[in-house]
């Protein structure tokens, strides 16, 4: 145990004594590296909440602006060729130039 010891001494001292290390151009590298990783970062992070702010603005204008009634749904439920079951539910009604959506309302 003490002769293990010994010899794990002397190779950290050997170890401890080279001058080996990292060169100015890997250190240089390195910096680069992180610095252009942050700021792709940063401008990902910016985009998705630009785009984000975005599209909830044009959910909410969507909304509130484009309700043209109220009125209520069949809902079939499908298994295969056979129904599974049937709904009526109440939704409100958007007409847009796209189509008409439903929302769900309780």
């Amino acid at each position: 145990m003490i002769k293990r010891y010994k010899i794990l001494k002397e190779k950290i001292k050997k170890r401890l004594s080279l001058n080996k290390g990292e060169t100015i151009a890997e250190t240089l590298i390195a910096t680069l590296i992180v610095t252009l990783s942050l700021t792709m970062l940063a401008g990902a992070i910016v985009s998705a909440a630009k785009l984000n702010n975005t599209v909830r603005d044009e959910d909410s204008t969507f909304t509130q602006s484009e309700v043209s009634s109220s009125g209520s749904v069949t809902v079939k439920l499908m298994k295969g060729n056979t129904e599974a079951a049937i709904n009526v539910v109440n939704v409100d009604i958007y007409g847009t130039d796209n189509g008409t959506y439903y929302e769900y309302k309780d």
